[in-house]
């Protein structure tokens, strides 16, 4: 289960911000999970909770130093175990990687796939949105723990992503190849398009780009169906290009490995298509186009 959060907004030209958050209050009776969701407006100077494009906070989240990381005792680890166990148990859609104490002392951060959600500490509110300190400046709390997150899962991407064997995927390799990047897409996603037309100038920059396949309205829908009829196509780069292209393809079936590079999905903290996987492991979750691209290769040293 999902709930979102509206946008922030500026109050009197002052550092003060409005944020309608949607409020989950969780509750278990008679054996039947019950969810009420209520709407509540925050206004504070300290913090704020709101969904901002990543693109406006990038900066704000990258350049800004954290605060000191809370300290955990035993009478929070208790809690934690408890809350841990609240949500599992009454909230079966919200999986709880790692739960730990947030900036706020009166809440818990929850890491959830490649969301980060926030929850009382008798598990019965739970808030999703954007945390920002305001502090010094706009700082995002949650774009900060979303990042750390994903770069813990830099290692375990590249040890499976290095096993796919290029045949499975759909591979446009550069003649002189210096780097390559595995892209998560999905044929009729309009920024795969984008993406899909920045090829020729990767291929010339040196950079081989392997698809591997993300149908995201599921494995039953029609654009798992295009995915498996391009990988079962004697000649798939073809007819991918065609699917791209929003051309009719001719529907095929085989042994293909869409359903497996979809499962891959959650385990690699990726919610949408393209997602770029550097050759470190390291996840951009968007569309860049060939000289960012090449821009976050170089960076990283790749």
């Amino acid at each position: 289960m999902k709930v979102s959060g509206l946008n922030l907004g500026l109050i009197n030209g002052e550092k003060k911000y409005s944020s309608e958050v949607k409020l989950v209050t969780v509750k278990n009776i008679g054996g039947f999970s019950m969810v009420k969701i209520a709407f509540v407006t925050l206004v504070a100077t300290a913090l704020a909770f709101s969904f901002w494009p990543a693109t406006d906070l990038q900066a704000a989240a990258s350049d800004k130093p954290l605060a000191s990381k809370p300290k955990v005792d035993a009478f929070d680890q208790a809690a934690m175990d408890a809350v841990k166990a609240k949500l599992e148990s009454n909230l079966t859609g919200l999986p709880v990687d790692e739960i730990k104490p947030s900036p706020v002392p009166s809440l818990f951060e929850i890491t959830s796939g490649s969301d980060i959600y926030y929850v009382t500490k008798d598990g019965n509110h739970l808030i999703s949105g954007r945390l920002l300190s305001i502090k010094n400046g706009i700082v995002d709390l949650t774009q900060q723990s979303k990042q750390k997150a994903s770069a813990r899962l830099s290692p375990y991407r590249k040890s499976i992503v290095d096993k796919i064997k290029d045949e499975d995927t759909f591979i446009y390799r550069a003649l002189n190849e210096k780097h390559r990047i595995n892209v998560f897409v999905d044929v009729d996603c309009g920024y795969c398009r984008k993406l899909h037309k920045e090829i020729p100038e990767l291929n010339d920059m040196g950079v081989t780009v392997r698809y591997l396949a993300y149908p995201r309205a599921g494995l039953s829908s029609s654009s798992a169906a295009k995915l498996i009829s391009a990988f079962c196509a004697d000649d798939k780069n073809s007819v991918i290009n065609d699917a791209f292209a929003s051309r009719p393809i001719p529907p095929k079936s085989c042994k293909n490995p869409v359903a497996y590079q979809y499962s891959l999905v959650r385990k690699f903290g990726i919610n949408g298509t393209p997602n770029i996987i550097f050759a470190n492991g390291d996840l951009w979750p968007g569309y860049l186009d060939a000289k960012g691209t090449l821009k976050e290769i170089e960076k990283r040293g790749l």
